[in-house]
């Protein structure tokens, strides 16, 4: 049986594992998404990509950071493996690791994107109904296992009990249209078993090197205008939780939005009124572009920007367990006076 774009490719010799690519300090913040889609670009260069997961938990033959790549074709896969095998990336040496699987050890998981948008798992008393609604939907063709969403990328990842059933999901929903998006559905096999290549644990023990952090802008770091830029968060977040709790399905309240897809597509609209960002903004060289962008737009729109604590701090302000590198403002309403001090706070400094 022949799916559509080959998904039932034998996984032998088209899977592998990178370590030393991602590190775990950039799954912890909200720019985990932003790392997957660079390495995605990345592995892309060398052709078509099945699947690529990077691992937020420590899993048998896994680290935290590690990133599993499958390839549509074993030659393009040989061929990424040996690019990157062995190159030094922000001062860590990346280390490639053939993932080989018996029939024995096959879990059939279906892998479905563009059904959900991270938006729509933002809030957690929403997340319930909508893991219910996608569970009715995967069970029509068969006995699910087990349903997980990602609050990163909006993938919904099924494990079923039949492979017979994970390939019929794949032939139905893989090219199809789910609320006005398109729908793609990629069949994998999990509990593989890795076969290495010979990294030895001082290799493991290089890989714990940290990136350097690097400035975007200067840092304004005043304790007068930290102190004004945490109430105005804070105001913010209340007045927008507020607003979202009396109209959850309304975003004409949102006063803020956080991270850097979010806050680059509202430059673009002309919706931001200030941007603000971490001091120790963390990552390879295309994520950098992607923050001077921000900068630079921001400039040209005359929006003002500050960088007054760094992203752990960030989160803090904005009660986030997790870090934040960049907000972008969209309304002051409510908070028009601490917004006032801040800006003239930044003039004293500057």
């Amino acid at each position: 049986m022949k799916l559509k774009n080959a998904h039932l490719q034998p996984l032998q010799r088209c899977k592998f594992r990178v370590r030393g690519l991602v590190t775990a300090e950039e799954l912890e913040d909200d720019e985990a998404e932003e790392a997957l889609e660079e390495v995605r670009v990345d592995f892309e260069r060398f052709g078509e990509v099945q699947e690529i997961v990077i691992v937020k938990g420590e899993e048998v033959d896994y680290l935290v950071g590690d990133v599993a790549v499958t390839f549509q074709n074993s030659l393009n896969a040989a061929s990424a493996f040996d690019a990157y095998k062995g190159k030094v990336f922000g001062g860590k040496t990346v280390t490639c690791t053939w993932e080989m699987q018996s029939d024995g050890e096959k879990n059939p998981v279906v892998v479905v994107s563009g059904m959900l948008t991270p938006e729509e798992l933002e809030d957690p008393d929403e997340v319930a109904d909508v893991k219910e609604e996608m569970m009715q939907i995967f069970t029509k063709h068969g006995q699910v296992k087990d349903l997980q969403l990602s609050e990163v990328t909006g993938e919904a990842t099924v494990s079923f009990s039949e492979e017979c059933d994970a390939v019929k999901v794949v032939q139905v929903m893989n090219g199809s249209i789910y609320g006005g998006r398109d729908v793609t559905a990629r069949l994998r096999y999990s509990n593989g078993k890795a076969h290495s290549d010979g990294e030895s644990a001082t290799n493991q023990a290089e890989m714990a090197t940290k990136r350097v952090a690097t400035p975007i802008i200067p840092p304004t770091e005043s304790p007068e205008l930290q102190n004004l830029v945490g109430l105005f968060l804070k105001r913010l977040a209340a007045l927008q939780e507020r607003a979202h709790t009396q109209n959850k399905a309304s975003k004409r309240s949102r006063r803020l939005v956080l991270g850097m897809h979010e806050v680059l597509r509202g430059l673009r609209c002309n919706k931001v009124v200030l941007l603000i960002i971490a001091t120790d903004l963390n990552g390879g060289e295309a994520v950098e572009e992607k923050y001077r962008e921000l900068v630079t737009i921001a400039t040209e729109h005359d929006v003002p920007i500050l960088a007054p604590v760094n992203r752990r701090k960030f989160g803090r302000m904005l009660q986030k367990s997790v870090r934040v590198s960049c907000v972008g403002v969209y309304s002051v309403e409510g908070a028009n006076g601490l917004y006032q001090q801040i800006l003239q706070n930044m003039r004293s400094i500057t």
